[in-house]
């Protein structure tokens, strides 16, 4: 007979509460870089060294690197729920 371990159950939802923080702090990171890239793009006239490009370039880089973050996070949360949190009991006995 299967049983939920409470211990286990407890984790798992600890897991996916914490995911799902991350997802959102990412989420919120990667719009504080557009709104970065985009006052670069808007305010920052031509650097004669190329500096606003980099910025640019770096910054773009930076959300291309969270986006990745993102999706290792959907798929750590899936394979969450892969996880059992049940396990056999020595008998098939009710008490």
């Amino acid at each position: 007979m299967r049983v939920v371990n409470n211990q286990k159950a407890m984790a798992k939802n600890y897991i996916r509460s914490d995911l799902k923080s991350n997802h959102t702090n990412l989420l919120h990171e990667d719009r504080d870089l557009q709104d970065t890239i985009a006052i670069l793009c808007n305010l920052v006239g031509g650097s004669n060294i190329g500096a606003d490009q980099k910025m640019i370039g770096c910054c773009q880089r930076a959300r291309d690197t969270l986006s990745k973050a993102v999706r290792e996070l959907h798929t750590a949360a899936n394979l969450l729920e892969q996880l059992d949190t049940t396990e056999e009991t020595g008998n098939n006995e009710f008490y």
